[in-house]
């Protein structure tokens, strides 16, 4: 169950291959529109960027704006992320939101913190390849273009609220997270219109 027992629409278990590959398992998907495995990219996307600490956030942009431009797929291979779990949930308001929880390979007591969001890049565009590859071509096209919506909101909107804030206290942290389940939630709207 999501927060105040709200609706989980999808679960996906993301496990990495050796070579990158991410192998996607839905083991959820109730009553949900054929394009929400191809939003969660998005949704995962806009949520991650605000979380990632130091020059992460611009580095996943650029990366994520290049496959948009340019649409390769490619897998980077990650040694201490092997995965993650990903929940879409829908809220009061039909407003969607995720959860995301990586797999370690091991304790992240001592990790090099860097290293980590770097590989928590790699996943989250190897994420972004899977679920393209998957994609009909109608879903591809939009993954691209909601790709370069929520890169441009999080550089012209939030990123500046987020310098602006105190990281460590939680009201500011649920205010960021608020402006972008609502700019995903719209995002989501858009989508099944179009």
């Amino acid at each position: 169950m999501g927060i105040f027992s709200d609706k989980l629409l999808l679960k996906v278990n993301a496990v990495s291959a050796a070579n990158g590959f991410l192998k996607l398992q839905i083991e959820e998907a109730k009553n949900t529109k054929s394009h929400l495995l191809s939003f969660s990219c998005i949704s995962l996307i806009g949520s991650q960027l605000t979380v990632l600490s130091y020059q992460h956030p611009q580095s996943l942009s650029k990366k994520l704006l290049m496959f948009a431009d340019n649409p390769i797929i490619q897998y980077e291979i990650t040694s201490l992320v092997s995965g993650f779990q990903l929940e879409i949930y829908e809220g009061r308001g039909h407003k969607l939101y995720n959860q995301f929880n990586p797999n370690l390979s091991r304790s992240p007591a001592g990790m090099d913190n860097s290293r980590l969001e770097t590989e928590i890049e790699c996943i989250l565009q190897n994420y972004v390849s899977a679920v393209y590859e998957k994609a009909d071509s109608k879903n591809k096209s939009k993954i691209l273009k909601y790709i370069k919506r929520i890169v441009a909101f999080y550089q012209q909107e939030l990123r500046s609220n987020i310098a602006r804030i105190n990281p460590y206290e939680i009201e500011h942290r649920k205010n960021i997270a608020r402006i972008v389940v609502d700019f995903s939630s719209d995002l989501y709207r858009k989508w099944g219109e179009t």
